[in-house]
């Protein structure tokens, strides 16, 4: 049906693709014509699947001559202006027969947007994605507020392992107006020349000899594009408000936020009195059941997590099904679930769970009807046990 269209030329270089498909299940295949990927030997490429311009399917990019992923859509935009009954009864779930809402202007096609809103009332969600250089331990980082004072800061990059690596902060701020601050204790940032062989001032190698030779064996500008770092920082959980990596001791980056989410989906009221919103359910499940997703990011030694759903009656219906293997990877795992209540536990080998020191910030979090978190967490020791129940909201 599709493929790319020509054949790519750019090296490191992101593309996109975006196509409408009849609903139903399909195949989406990757070749290498040299049987190594796309990552991590020769550069950190991937690949991502996404579903409803939102929700990702898929990703990869460690494999051998070809990978294979299956997903299938569904046409989920007749329920994504749901609202709940007009009448002044109506609950925060939608009513059993829910109206659907009639287009206020048959010739719009405009969408919705979409912004991240599982903050508070009066935050908003920030989040900081930082690639450390080949020297982690002389980056450090804050989150100041207008008063200057401190609210988030790094948690120490000393260790070797930390090199090259990506990491990913989210935090709920209230609304009002920040400085992000980076610091670099040899001056020379995080991109895109502090590493041994960027300049003929700077390479290690005695003679022309040594450095052709090294150049011969070596993909070398593979091996500059992986130390070069770089960080940036989002709103709403889609809109990039800064991004950098090349200063000398220290780059600031001033950012304010707004509760947008009051607004995020408002549509036009039918009736002077009415203001209700729009609820976005992924109904993907069949009647009686509800859509239940576990997204989990390892830590330093991934081997050591485990995690498990019960039932009622303590009968495991789901596990992590293969050991995971790749350190501070983001994993994706979605169910069915009959409506009814469910026990959530995780599991480390070495009684120190997935966050918050030397060894990376992992994270779990579940999430019902695809939207709403009902628990999250990182911090524990052997294990950590969460209870939820779930609705039939699609009804």
């Amino acid at each position: 049906m599709f493929t790319n269209e020509i054949a790519y030329s750019e090296r490191f270089e992101v593309y996109n693709h975006d196509y409408c498909l009849v609903v139903g299940c399909y195949d989406f295949i990757i070749n290498d014509s040299a049987s190594d990927g796309i990552c991590c030997g020769y550069g950190e490429g991937y690949y991502e699947g996404l579903l409803y311009g939102i929700k990702e399917v898929f990703s990869g990019g460690e494999f051998g001559s070809n990978e294979i992923q299956s997903f299938c859509g569904e046409d989920v935009c007749p329920f994504a202006t749901r609202i709940p009954s007009l009448s002044p009864s109506f609950s925060s779930l939608p009513s059993s027969s829910p109206t659907i809402l009639p287009s206020l202007n048959p010739t719009s096609t405009n969408a919705p947007t979409f912004y991240e809103c599982s903050c508070e009332p009066g935050q908003f969600k920030f989040e900081l994605k930082l690639k450390l250089d080949l020297y982690p331990q002389q980056t450090s980082w804050e989150i100041r507020d207008a008063t200057g004072t401190i609210l988030f800061s790094d948690p120490g990059y000393d260790e070797y392992y930390f090199s090259n690596e990506e990491f990913n902060y989210e935090y709920c701020l209230p609304v009002g107006c920040y400085t992000f601050v980076i610091y670099d204790d040899d001056s020379d940032g995080i991109c895109c020349s502090n590493h041994p062989y960027y300049d003929d001032e700077s390479n290690p190698f005695e003679n022309d000899e040594e450095l052709d030779s090294f150049l011969d064996y070596y993909d070398i500008e593979s091996i500059l594009e992986y130390f070069d770092g770089y960080y940036t920082g989002s709103i709403y959980g889609r809109k990039e408000i800064f991004s950098g990596g090349e200063f000398g001791r220290q780059a600031t980056e001033s950012f304010c936020g707004e509760n947008v989410c009051p607004f995020a989906t408002r549509i036009p009221s039918l009736s002077p009195s009415v203001s209700s919103l729009p609820t976005f359910y992924d109904c993907s499940c069949e009647p009686g059941e509800f859509k239940f997703g576990i997204q989990l990011k390892t830590d330093q030694y991934p081997s050591e997590t485990s995690w498990e759903v019960q039932n009622g009656s303590g009968d495991i219906l789901f596990t992590n099904e293969i050991a995971y293997s790749e350190r501070f990877e983001v994993y994706n795992h979605d169910y069915c679930l009959v409506v009814g209540c469910y026990d959530f536990m995780i599991y480390d080998d070495f009684g120190d769970g997935i966050c918050c020191g030397y060894y990376g910030d992992g994270y779990y979090e579940g999430l019902l009807y695809g939207i709403k978190e009902v628990f999250s967490g990182g911090e524990f020791e052997f294990r950590e046990t969460h209870s939820f129940c779930g609705e039939d909201v699609c009804a």
